[in-house]
């Protein structure tokens, strides 16, 4: 059983054919980039063959950044769900790590890329007014709750913005700066990757990533 996640046809779940007589298929495993040839049957697809063109595993400190884009790829997407850009981007941030980037700052861009192209990109110019519930500009100077598909919420009873009701609490000026992508301070960096955290549940639910365990140990809260 292999799974595949192809730029045409989104994720493909396969069987692979003559494993046994061909030595070469072996070797079909993680970050190979290639042409696959495959079946065209709904659901479960034979695989005759993968010819590698690149192979993108990262190093061995960047494994569990690398390991964490395919798993929110496959938490993320159901079988046949076509999404190029996405697919670019996942191969973007496998070189990028391959070539020894900042792991953090690519993967809040590439956690931004599949919320954006999966319908929950965050509007970052407008929040709730908690009071009225009517939409307001967001403001550098005021806190925001985030709420996983509501959005950005300015809660009155929280002004100081010391709890949450299990989303994530930010500032305007941070807000700022996230979308614009401006990852100079630390402290922006680990509140957007808790605010991405939290946008993800939506697509993947609250089921912990394993991947995101390792990075947890490896990279700590930038990761």
């Amino acid at each position: 059983m292999i799974d595949f996640f192809t730029a045409e046809e989104g994720r493909v779940s396969g069987v692979q054919k003559g494993y046994r007589g061909r030595r070469a298929q072996r070797s079909i495993q993680a970050f190979l980039l290639g042409e696959l040839d495959s079946s065209n049957a709904e659901g479960l697809v034979s695989v005759y063959g993968f010819e590698v063109s690149n192979n993108l595993a990262p190093t061995n400190d960047q494994t569990a950044s690398g390991f964490y884009v395919l798993e929110l790829i496959f938490r993320a997407l159901v079988e046949r769900q076509q999404e190029p850009v996405v697919f670019s981007a996942a191969v973007k941030a496998l070189a990028e790590l391959q070539s020894g980037s900042v792991p953090h700052l690519l993967l809040r861009k590439f956690e931004r890329t599949l919320l954006d192209q999966l319908g929950y990109g965050l509007d970052f110019e407008q929040a709730i007014n908690g009071r009225s519930q009517e939409p307001e500009v967001i403001h550098a100077d005021t806190a925001y709750h985030y709420q996983p598909g509501l959005g950005f919420v300015r809660d009155f009873d929280r002004p100081d913005a010391e709890a949450s009701l299990g989303g994530v609490v930010i500032s305007g000026a941070t807000l700022q700066r996230i979308k614009t992508e401006d990852y100079a301070d630390a402290s922006i960096c680990r509140d957007a990757r808790m605010l991405y955290q939290s946008a993800l549940t939506l697509l993947i639910g609250h089921e912990p990533l394993e991947s995101r365990k390792l990075l947890d140990v490896t990279l700590g809260m930038e990761g």
